[in-house]
């Protein structure tokens, strides 16, 4: 998993790519428009073959046709944005009670 990028970079990365068609990108420009450094973007394209398919024996990048979401960049973005972790609401109140039972427990409240 790359821990490297932040989602917001990834969907950086997914834009980009998407925005330069069938023909591709390559990946000198994909670090000049992105900002992102080689090593965390070959990492995160080699770690997403899902999301990305390479053009022929070159450098070049450009959305994966062929798989689950076939070349859709909402539905690419969609899917990174659900692999990030957040604080849900629900939770949110979870910990809310636990920390007054814990603190009633205690005596403290």
């Amino acid at each position: 998993m790359d821990l490297i990028m932040n989602v917001k970079q990834k969907v950086n990365v997914v834009n980009v790519i998407s925005s330069s068609g069938e023909g591709g990108i390559g990946i000198l420009l994909l670090i000049r428009d992105t900002g992102v450094t080689r090593n965390d973007l070959s990492r995160f394209i080699a770690a997403n073959t899902n999301y990305f398919s390479p053009i022929g024996d070159e450098s070049k990048y450009t959305l994966n046709n062929t798989g689950p979401f076939k070349g859709s960049r909402i539905d690419i973005i969609t899917d990174l944005y659900s692999k990030e972790p957040r604080l849900r609401g629900d939770d949110f109140y979870l910990y809310i009670l636990m920390a007054f039972v814990i603190g009633y427990s205690l005596g403290g409240l």
